[in-house]
């Protein structure tokens, strides 16, 4: 175990992504750890498999023997645990800070992007599971022949998502970085452009050596502003020596092929679709190589990735109709499901229903989320899922819906019925959302299971 993380950890929102993955590596590491959060969500119980000890809401009974205590940034100060341990000299800190010291004495391969890092991340750290580099890795979801949102490794290698949000990957100092998209986004964090992109020009300059999307503008500008000249660069562009040369997806899978900085010609078979699904899959060949794995072995082990929940996790068919779970939340992310269904699903119709994700995210991006609502066959909005911010949720959703011709749907928990009068057999449903629009998926899946689908016109 790395002598920076202390034997006995607390973690203040256990249950959520980014907590919970940092609570199974530290367990792994040998620490003793336990946990709260105000809800007992889906992770709880295969964490206390692995030892966790845990509770339902934030009283500071079980951090009273804690050496440190680590917290989301939503997390009060005023929350009795936090309080707790401030007033007795307890360490606090955020999951920013704690991360570097999982991964003390590590190579540390950090993803970072507006878009794909999620994914880019999970096949990465697949590629170097199955071909026995044995990496330690925190991803942002859960990989679905893992089902976990990390691994404990016994190699030096550490692999990990880095946020942009509230400027977390700051904190980090990377041996290898590897940079998919740099797109405006997170306004509450980044007024614009300018401030996104700076901030990846300092993540650039923090990194000991580059992997990046050689055909992206945000990127070229970030490290033209950064100084940083050399770099691994992938994409289709002539200056990229990763070269994607081409990507033609079926009902079951996408073949990738690519040339390498050698000039040698590969080709990858995954069950994966999209223009954006290739360019991270040859992100992840390039950053393996970076670590000693031959585009042969790393292609080969694309081949058994089987994704990450909720990114484009296909269910069904129901009663003749398709579910797709996303996350995204963004246009650019809307516009790359929507093409992948179009690949995947070649003939159907497709049905986008978006749950926005923020008020100040629509703003930003609202014309843009019209045009990307239009690419579906039929639309549908949810009320905005407000997060950390307030508004009116239903009347903001009800503008871009009038905006993009879409239908303007009641609250999750009521919205299974409202849709369903507009599915037919053969539909692909497309449930997009980074917040509780999940839900949605599973009263969809109940009644379509019932036949509660209308005939086909």
């Amino acid at each position: 175990m790395t002598t920076a993380v202390p034997h006995r950890v607390h973690f203040v929102g256990v249950g959520g992504s980014g907590l919970s993955a940092l609570a199974r590596v530290t367990m792994g590491l040998g620490s003793r750890v336990t946990g709260s959060d105000r809800v007992r969500g889906d992770e709880i119980s295969s964490l206390q498999a692995l030892g966790l000890t845990f509770q339902v809401g934030h009283e500071p009974d079980l951090v009273k023997d804690a050496e440190m205590v680590v917290i989301t940034s939503a997390i009060r100060e005023e929350v009795p645990e936090v309080a707790w341990a401030r007033a007795r000299g307890v360490t606090v800190c955020k999951r920013h800070q704690y991360l570097p010291l999982l991964a003390q004495g590590k190579r540390m391969v950090a993803i970072a992007g507006t878009h794909g890092k999620t994914t880019t991340t999970a096949l990465l750290a697949h590629v170097l599971a199955e071909t026995d580099r044995d990496p330690t890795a925190v991803v942002g979801g859960m990989l679905e022949s893992w089902g976990s949102n990390a691994r404990v490794g016994e190699s030096d290698l550490f692999v990990v998502e880095a946020d942009e949000y509230d400027r977390m990957f700051l904190s980090l100092n990377p041996w290898l970085g590897v940079l998919t998209i740099v797109e405006a986004d997170h306004p509450d964090c980044y007024p614009d452009r300018a401030a996104m992109e700076a901030a990846f020009s300092q993540f650039a300059r923090q990194c000991r050596s580059l992997v990046v999307n050689g055909d992206d503008p945000g990127i070229a500008r970030a490290l033209a502003a950064a100084g940083v000249g050399s770099s691994s660069r992938y994409g289709r562009g002539v200056e990229c020596n990763w070269r994607l040369l081409a990507a033609a997806g079926d009902h079951d899978a996408t073949t990738v092929s690519f040339r390498a900085p050698n000039g040698c010609s590969h080709r990858a078979r995954v069950r994966m679709w999209g223009a954006h699904s290739a360019a991270n899959c040859l992100a992840a060949v390039a950053a393996a190589f970076e670590v000693g794995v031959p585009p042969a072995e790393a292609s080969e082990a694309l081949s058994s990735f089987e994704g990450v929940r909720r990114r484009f996790s296909v269910r069904g068919p129901f009663s003749g109709v398709f579910v797709v779970d996303d996350y995204a939340h963004h246009p650019t992310e809307v516009r790359a499901v929507v093409d992948s269904a179009r690949q995947r699903f070649a003939g159907r119709r497709i049905l986008v229903v978006l749950q926005p994700h923020t008020f100040s995210r629509l703003e930003q991006h609202f014309e843009d989320f019209v045009e990307a609502l239009r690419l579906g066959d039929e639309a549908f909005v949810l009320p905005v899922y407000a997060s950390r911010e307030a508004g009116d949720s239903v009347a903001a959703a009800a503008l871009l819906a009038r905006a993009a011709g879409a239908v303007a749907l009641p609250p999750v928990a009521e919205a299974a019925g409202p849709l369903l009068q507009h599915v037919r057999p053969g539909d692909v449903v497309l449930n997009l959302g980074a917040g509780d629009a999940q839900s949605l998926s599973s009263d969809l899946i109940a009644a379509l299971a019932d036949g509660d689908v209308a005939p086909a016109s």
